[in-house]
């Protein structure tokens, strides 16, 4: 990509993004998320049986704001596509981002999640913004 969508550009430095899906139905589901933006892509991590896999795989439109932790929005929508990366994300070299960028918070996470075992069952998403 040859430069970075304004939307994206104020994506650098925050901590959330409500990421909004839409089911069969049409109807929108809202989900507060962390992020990480790398070369104008947006990418998430979440549990490859959650219900916004199914819903991005239905309808892979999707909109992205600014929000605080409990997803309050404070930030302006903007409409884009996701697309769903079957790989896991502990081995991806994307991973070591999320830990730079959340510290202590993500090595939190990740001792649930290996206590749970759902540490292996983590992917990406990858969310392209509309210029």
């Amino acid at each position: 990509m040859n430069s970075v969508p304004e939307p994206v550009q104020d994506l650098i430095g925050k901590k959330y993004i409500n990421l909004a899906t839409y089911r069969k139905n049409g109807l929108e589901v809202q989900t507060p998320i962390w992020f990480i933006v790398v070369d104008g892509i947006i990418y998430v991590f979440t549990k490859s049986d959650a219900w916004k896999i199914k819903r991005i795989r239905n309808n892979s439109t999707v909109k992205i704001a600014l929000c605080t932790i409990s997803g309050t929005v404070t930030g302006e929508w903007s409409e884009g596509r996701a697309e769903v990366d079957p790989a896991v994300l502990s081995s991806s070299a994307l991973y070591h981002q999320f830990v730079t960028k959340y510290g202590w918070q993500m090595r939190i996470a990740n001792v649930f999640s290996s206590l749970t075992g759902q540490i292996k069952n983590r992917v990406l998403i990858a969310i392209t913004v509309d210029d």
